[in-house]
């Protein structure tokens, strides 16, 4: 009986061993793929760092970071539609939380201008999450460099008419 047990517990210990060092080779994966991604867009390679968001994404689904890397990078690649897809499951997976929908906004803004419907939408649900991150949003001098068409496009604190 005595026997049984060791061995029950061995296999436990041995199983737990396994989890916790393919979880930490994952986490290394991730990081290598990561940096792999953000050096090829240093160099301006989109074509590897979209490569390298993804699997980094394949690893970790839920990494709101990564995804929204990926979906900038397709978008620059001329795949608006699949950057989109990518973009807008950021916030479907976080819909509390405003950073998902600020990055949202941000995506519309630099990527697909066209869609002010949808830059709006977006804008409007970070406002009602975060008044306070959407006014930082509209008045951030980044984005207003970037994306100087916004203006036209949100409205201001309190609703209205655009600025």
């Amino acid at each position: 009986m005595q026997d049984s047990v060791l061995l029950v517990a061995a296999v436990a210990a041995l199983y737990t061993l396994i989890a916790v060092g393919w979880r930490l080779l994952s986490r290394v994966r991730m990081k290598m793929h990561w940096d792999a991604g953000r050096a090829a867009l240093e160099r301006g390679d989109l074509e590897s760092a979209a490569v390298a968001y993804a699997k980094c994404v394949a690893l970790e689904p839920m990494w709101a970071v990564a995804r929204s890397m990926l979906a900038g990078t397709l978008a620059r690649m001329g795949r608006g539609e699949e950057g989109e897809r990518e973009a807008r499951l950021v916030a479907e997976m976080n819909p509390r939380d405003p950073e998902s929908w600020r990055a949202l906004c941000m995506f519309y803004a630099l990527f697909m201008p066209e869609r002010e419907g949808e830059t709006r939408a977006a804008f409007e649900e970070l406002r009602r999450l975060d008044p306070a991150a959407a006014d930082k949003f509209l008045r951030d001098p980044d984005i207003a460099r970037r994306a100087p068409h916004l203006g036209a496009v949100l409205p201001p604190s309190g609703g209205g008419a655009p600025v």
